[in-house]
């Protein structure tokens, strides 16, 4: 597994700055990144970060604490991951987001995939502006999962477009499941992920999400 966030620059072309393949082994962080880029976290503690056997992982130890991973800077991005979670959700959902244009934890653009308790992916796209969340897009029941396989994503920003896809298996879709547009965010930002439990999960805790990124 691995994740891989792709750019597009002033014409047009895709090119892949920020790469990880996740072969190292690291704790309290996600250290640096294959590509040089240094990791940053935000929300819960140190220690719910790591590194091993291909993927970057956040422990989740409490319900309603929003977890970040973030590096660089940039505007136009091709973000290609893969999330796993490791139980299906009791009593609410499990989140797992990719992060684009983000400045701060309360301003961002993401792709969130909620796997709910009935086995499901309901996907979003939302942005946060000063701490507020509107919904853009969304699809109910878009994908089933499965406890411990990974779900790809496939993540674009583009100038005022914002368009996401997932699936399982060797082939990516060529259709794009949300598409929508927006303006709130046109500055360069960081890219990474976003993982939360939602209010009244009852969840086991610890719950580990773990994202493999090889194009952020």
């Amino acid at each position: 597994l691995m994740a891989v966030f792709q750019f597009v620059d002033s014409i047009g072309e895709i090119f892949t700055p920020v790469s990880d393949t996740f072969t190292r082994t690291e704790s309290n962080g996600w250290g640096t990144s294959d590509s040089g880029h240094a990791w940053a976290t935000s929300g819960g503690s140190a220690a719910d970060y790591s590194v091993g056997s291909g993927t970057g992982s956040v422990s989740l130890a409490a319900v309603n604490t929003r977890h970040f991973t973030f590096t660089g800077a940039f505007t136009d991005v091709d973000m290609l991951a893969e999330v796993t979670v490791p139980v299906t959700a009791l009593g609410a959902d499990i989140s797992a987001a990719l992060v684009a244009r983000y400045g701060d934890d309360n301003n961002f653009y993401m792709t969130q995939l909620l796997h709910d308790t009935s086995g499901n992916i309901d996907l979003q796209i939302v942005r946060r502006v000063a701490g507020t969340f509107t919904t853009l897009a969304t699809s109910l029941n878009q994908l089933a999962y499965t406890p411990g396989t990974a779900t790809k994503v496939r993540f674009q920003v583009v100038g005022s477009m914002l368009r996401v896809r997932i699936w399982t298996g060797a082939t990516e879709p060529t259709v794009w499941h949300l598409a929508t547009t927006d303006t709130s965010f046109t500055a360069a930002g960081a890219v990474g992920t976003h993982s939360n439990l939602l209010t009244s999960n009852t969840n086991s805790l610890p719950v580990p999400v773990a994202s493999a990124y090889d194009t952020l």
